[in-house]
């Protein structure tokens, strides 16, 4: 959540110092760019989903904003849990539950939050601010130093248990021993959790450090995972967890590589959160790219942190869980946020996390002020960046194929794509020239862009949305159709964004339009509507956009996911302990694209009903969990295409035959279609035998000797038996029954009546085992069960195998 922190405040000092220096710069003029997209030349794909968060309970209802949300169907929205914003007389509960006082396990609040989310049929990502007030040694929120009593945060871990519990199990126990029943049953199952907030912050917290410092080390974050996730995972072995949530860039170098070196369970995703400043007086130009004195800040820092975290998160996902123009609290007095520059900064940021590989981008959030939110905070009625977010997440989704192209001014920015599955380019321009470095809550310098796109054949119509200004926000951004070409001129009164689509189908892409319809009521059940006053923060100066009802965008078509399998490589055959690997291939049958690295879209090979009985077998051999195989070798996989999945596996130590069943999921969506698939592991050690032959039984007087008697078996295995190595097969008395020692002349041991009297026999040829026998001195028939073994290793097959000695 914004705040001001410490090293933000030096920032500001030299920040002041600087724009005092440059007060004088003249504005430039304004200038013509050229964008050249090359279609015939894919750069990449595309990972990246637009999202947003919830930080209050009853905030969306109280906003009537329930509408637009549903409109705009966020994927994977977070809900931001803590225990302010709540507990006023009529008010709701925190929306941690127990967050404020211990046993006190009021869990209406943050189901009403994922309520929000279930509306439009999204799924939740559940963030846990901190620990429970009453866990802290200081009186909460009172700006009184204190911190976590428990250091080894076990209690901490055991609450969040509970809560995965709760909603996951449909169940949990208390700490006093009490059974509490989720009504919902699983229908609330939270998929991610991401654990603390800003942990690299002082003033996050119930309590600061008494020096300010961090809330928590990156050492004390280590400890708090370890002592949390195995713990949740004991719980629900498919949960996935996310962190370390940093405010930060210097903190980056510090907590990611302790967390990746130390935790137990690596986060799934690795989380940090990108503001371009901390105070509304930062100039323009400060929050796209900061400055000398602070090269972290603005997009360009928060990019660089994108980087630098990617190359320690050793392949995870990374996630910008709060995204903002600006983190000060505050309406920003030049309406920067949600106006054009907010237009314009938001583009600019959504091109440079989707050409750095960023997964996931929560904007924050989605109704609060005007300065963090996308709609009215008193009327529900969409601002610009909510157009914005709308349609760059529908023209630009995860998948798409980033195409080659460049601009020949650097305050003019472009980012061209085609989407899964269809011939159509999208060029996405951004003006975001400057005047100078020092101007504040400028309009932006004017400008023309003239796009051409080349290797795209016969273009047959061409239309524009631009996000500025002039946006009508009941509407959203008409559509504009242009000449018909190849090339197309945009121009720019300031600051703003267009997005543009050259079609070779016959007509744009279609995509959704205003259409007004009521605003769905929350399946779940809404808390009483608060007699007090929240603490919201009032809107931003200037004129308050008149009451309207929110316009409604019929969501985008469901996402559709189906699979079929393909194919298979042969079950392994492995000894004990060996590795091998093992490859499966499915079709995807759905709308939508499979794509590896995206929450919600990765397409993974999982063992039905999350069962981890196989990796307690030891069979896990570098899977992506417990009951995780694989995800696909393809970055992308189309529909209609095939996905590979390769993944080694670990014969168990107990020689046999396993069956491990198969089935593809989108973790935190859908299981895909269960056709049975298994695979077959057999643990064997290559060593089989076959009898053949063997010598006459014996009758013998009390007391005597026999003369050589003999046994023959086949090698039917696949590894050869090796005189004096611990390849020698030997041959035994079934279950190393020593009873028979008495009767021994000359055998290897007491259990063991030869070896092999070959020096090598080969797979097909045979073995003979020769020996001698004393009578027992008490008449009678004895029988000696004889049974192959390669010491050390394995017994080979028990076929009965007898020796009857008659004694008379």
């Amino acid at each position: 959540m914004p705040r001001v922190s410490a090293w933000r405040v030096v920032r500001l000092v030299s920040l002041v110092v600087i724009v005092g220096m440059l007060a004088g710069t003249r504005p430039a003029l304004s200038a013509t760019g050229t964008i050249s997209v090359d279609a015939s030349t894919a750069v990449g794909t595309s990972l990246t989903r637009l999202s947003t968060q919830v930080v209050y309970p009853g905030i969306i209802e109280d906003a009537g904003a329930q509408g637009a949300l549903n409109s705009y169907a966020p994927p994977l929205m977070r809900i931001h849990a803590g225990t302010d914003g709540c507990c006023w007389a009529g008010g709701p509960g925190p929306a941690l539950p127990e967050g404020v006082t211990q046993g006190s396990w009021d869990f209406a609040p943050l189901t009403q939050m994922i309520g929000n989310i279930h509306a439009y049929g999204g799924s939740p990502v559940l963030n846990i601010r901190y620990a429970p007030n009453w866990m802290w040694t200081c009186s909460a929120f009172s700006g009184a130093a204190g911190s976590v009593r428990d250091q080894t945060f076990n209690q901490f871990g055991d609450y969040v248990a509970r809560l995965v519990s709760y909603y996951n199990l449909g169940h949990m126990t208390t700490e006093a021993g009490t059974t509490i029943t989720n009504p919902a049953g699983t229908a609330n199952r939270i998929g991610y959790w991401e654990l603390w907030n800003e942990p690299d912050l002082s003033n996050e917290d119930p309590c600061h450090p008494a020096d300010w410092g961090p809330a928590l080390s990156g050492a004390q974050y280590l400890t708090m995972w370890n002592a949390t996730v195995p713990k949740m995972l004991a719980v629900d072995p498919s949960v996935k967890v996310v962190g370390p949530t940093l405010a930060t860039e210097l903190a980056a170098t510090s907590y990611v590589p302790q967390l990746m070196a130390g935790a137990a369970h690596p986060p799934d995703v690795v989380s940090y959160h990108a503001y371009g400043g901390w105070d509304n007086s930062q100039s323009d130009s400060f929050l796209f790219d900061g400055d000398g004195s602070c090269p972290e800040c603005g997009i360009r820092g928060m990019v660089g942190e994108l980087a630098e975290i990617k190359a320690m998160a050793q392949g995870r996902p990374i996630w910008v869980t709060e995204m903002n123009v600006n983190a000060a609290y505050g309406d920003d007095g030049a309406h920067r946020p949600w106006t054009a520059y907010g237009a314009a900064w938001g583009a600019s940021a959504f091109r440079m996390f989707v050409l750095g590989g960023a997964s996931l981008i929560h904007q924050y959030q989605f109704v609060e002020s005007m300065q963090f939110g996308l709609v009215n905070p008193n009327t529900g009625a969409p601002l610009l960046p909510y157009w914005r977010d709308y349609y760059l997440s529908r023209m630009f989704p995860a998948g798409s194929t980033i195409l080659s192209a460049s601009s020949t001014l650097s305050g003019i920015e472009v980012l061209a794509a085609r989407a899964p599955g269809s011939t159509n380019v999208r060029v996405l321009v951004v003006n975001r020239q400057v005047p100078n470095t020092t101007v504040v809550g400028a309009a932006g310098l004017s400008g023309t862009a003239q796009v051409s796109v080349a290797g795209l054949g016969t273009v047959s119509s061409v239309t524009m949305r631009m996000l500025d200004n002039s946006t009508p926000l009941a509407s959203g951004p008409a559509l504009v159709a242009l000449p018909a070409g190849n090339t197309a001129t945009v121009n720019f009164p300031g600051y703003g964004a267009a997005i543009l689509e050259f079609s070779t189908s016959g007509g744009p892409t279609p995509t959704p339009t205003p259409a007004p319809t009521p605003t769905p009521t929350p399946s779940n059940t809404p808390l009483p509507t608060p007699t007090g006053s929240p603490p919201v923060l009032p809107p931003g100066p200037g004129p308050t956009p008149p009451p309207t009802t929110p316009p409604v965008i019929p969501p985008p078509t469901t996402a559709i996911f189906g699979s079929q399998w393909v194919d298979q490589s042969a079950y392994p055959v492995l000894a004990p302990g060996a590795i091998g690997r093992v490859t499966l291939r499915f079709r995807n049958t759905g709308t939508t694209p499979w794509i590896r690295g995206v929450a919600g879209m990765q397409a993974n090979l999982g063992i039905p009903g999350d069962d981890t009985s196989f990796d307690a077998l030891g069979m896990n051999a570098g899977w992506l969990s417990a009951n995780r195989l694989a995800t696909t070798d393809e970055p992308v996989v189309a529909p209609g295409s095939i996905g590979t999945f390769n993944f080694a596996v670990r014969a168990p130590l107990t020689a046999s035959r396993y069956s491990v069943p198969l089935r593809p999921v989108i973790d935190g969506t859908t299981w895909l279609t269960d056709q049975g698939v298994y695979i077959q592991v057999t643990s064997d050690y290559g060593y089989h035998s076959a009898w053949v032959t063997q010598s006459a039984y014996p009758d013998l007087q009390p007391g005597a000797a026999s003369g050589v008697l003999s046994v023959t078996f086949r090698n039917v295995g696949t590894r050869p038996w090796v005189r004096g190595t611990g390849a020698q097969l030997n041959l035994g008395i079934n279950g190393d029954d020593r009873q028979w020692a008495s009767l021994a002349i000359d055998w290897p041991s007491e259990d063991r009546v030869a070896i092999q009297t070959e020096t090598v026999v080969p797979s097909g040829s045979t073995a003979t085992f020769a020996f001698r026998v004393r009578a027992p001195l008490t008449p009678g028939v004895y029988y000696l069960n004889l049974r192959p073994v390669i010491d050390g290793v394995t017994w080979l097959e028990d076929e009965g195998v007898w020796l009857q000695l008659t004694v008379e």
